[in-house]
């Protein structure tokens, strides 16, 4: 039993980052690297700068989770996440 919630609660944190990253929750920008040659071509990728805190906890079958309000602009979002993870997480 120990490992099959162990193994649930990561499923569930993959399931929580993964809804952040497609609803796009985050902000990023735009970073150049430069080559490891002189001559060689820099490139650019894309750095996060804000990912939201999310805190997760699962006890006796309970699933907590607590997410820090920041007042920015994804805060109407995050306040309406009942629906949404009810129905994701189980």
């Amino acid at each position: 039993r120990v490992r099959y919630d162990t193994v649930k609660q990561l499923y569930h944190r993959q399931k929580l980052a993964k809804m952040i990253l497609e609803n796009k929750w985050y902000e990023s920008e735009q970073v150049k690297t430069e080559g490891f040659f002189k001559d060689s071509a820099g490139r650019t990728k894309e750095k996060i700068t804000y990912f939201p805190k999310m805190y997760y906890r699962l006890k006796n079958g309970l699933i907590q989770i607590r997410v820090e309000i920041t007042l920015g602009k994804y805060q109407d979002q995050l306040l309406h996440l009942e629906k949404k993870l009810e129905s994701g997480l189980y």
